[in-house]
């Protein structure tokens, strides 16, 4: 398991990522997704963030991001 520092960094660059794809115009952000995943959505569909964790408060044992 990563120490805390690492866990930080992950997480930091983790935030930066979705910062990144909710400011990316819809259109291209769902070519992104089309490319990475394989799909054929159309460019207005629309595009939602969810997160779930996994464990309890003062634990965190895993945080699973979706779009």
């Amino acid at each position: 398991m990563a120490d805390s520092r690492e866990r930080e960094t992950f997480q930091l660059f983790d935030l930066m990522f979705k910062l990144i794809l909710k400011e990316a115009i819809p259109a291209a952000l769902v070519r992104f997704i089309n490319g990475l995943f394989d799909k054929g959505c159309p460019p207005e569909s629309e595009v939602t963030f969810a997160e779930s964790v996994n464990g309890q408060a003062e634990r965190l044992e895993k945080i699973a991001s979706d779009m």
